[in-house]
């Protein structure tokens, strides 16, 4: 994994007794343990530079007994119910990381933004959407 100092250069030396200097601009690539190891002791002035390989992506199958998924789909409905099997972490390492759920609903999987999902709740009690005249 590559990382990168931000801001200031930092020197860092590893259990090994080897030291690795950071700095701004010039990416040095480490073993991922000490890049997950760096990002947590100093998350704002250590980043993980964008590599041809892309953001990390962990995908772990969804519990069996999990509950139905709910969620908002472009046009506003709220949809749903649909069985999730995978949860997915995409950019593990960066500042901003992604969570997604691949859910199955009738006949193709679907991924589904963890700020898209929504509750049984708000699925029941959602007013049905009308069609309203443009305004010219």
């Amino acid at each position: 994994m590559q990382i990168e100092a931000v801001g200031r250069p930092l020197r860092y030396r590893l259990l090994s007794g080897q030291e690795i200097m950071l700095r701004p601009g010039c990416p040095v690539e480490v073993s991922q343990p000490t890049a997950r190891s760096l990002l947590r002791q100093v998350p704002d002035r250590v980043r993980v530079v964008a590599d041809a390989s892309g953001p990390e992506v962990v995908i772990e199958p969804a519990a069996p007994e999990s509950k139905p998924v709910f969620w908002e789909s472009s046009d506003g409905r709220i949809q749903g119910p649909a069985q999730p099997e995978f949860l997915v972490q995409v950019g593990l390492g960066l500042r901003s990381v992604d969570f997604w759920v691949i859910a199955h609903n009738g006949i193709t999987p679907i991924w589904i933004r963890s700020d898209r999902l929504r509750s049984m709740k708000q699925f029941e009690t959602q007013r049905p959407l009308r069609e309203t005249k443009l305004i010219r």
